[in-house]
């Protein structure tokens, strides 16, 4: 029996070829430090909360996961349907 053809991409066999060749040919991820690192590091010193958004994928959570201080630090997501109903319910829990 010969191998399924790739026309379904969900099948597991053809996204893991996909992801290998990519994987080959892409440049290795590299963090680039943000700018805004030392203004969000000036507000975190003068104010007990900070709230930082920004359009989707812009890398507002890799500078909180890479940057010093903050890849130390809990921090909260609104994309999390659970933390969002919890912000608007019970904000003190948090």
């Amino acid at each position: 029996m010969s191998a399924r053809p790739c026309a379904d991409l969900t099948h597991g066999l053809c996204c893991n070829s996909i992801q290998l060749v990519n994987d080959f040919y892409s440049e290795p991820l590299v963090y680039y430090p943000r700018w805004l690192t030392a203004v969000l590091r000036s507000a975190c010193e003068a104010h007990p909360i900070v709230v930082l958004t920004g359009a989707r994928q812009v890398g507002k959570s890799t500078l909180l996961r890479r940057a010093a201080p903050f890849s130390g630090w809990r921090y909260r997501t609104m994309d999390d349907f659970d933390t969002l109903r919890q912000t608007r319910d019970n904000p003190q829990s948090l």
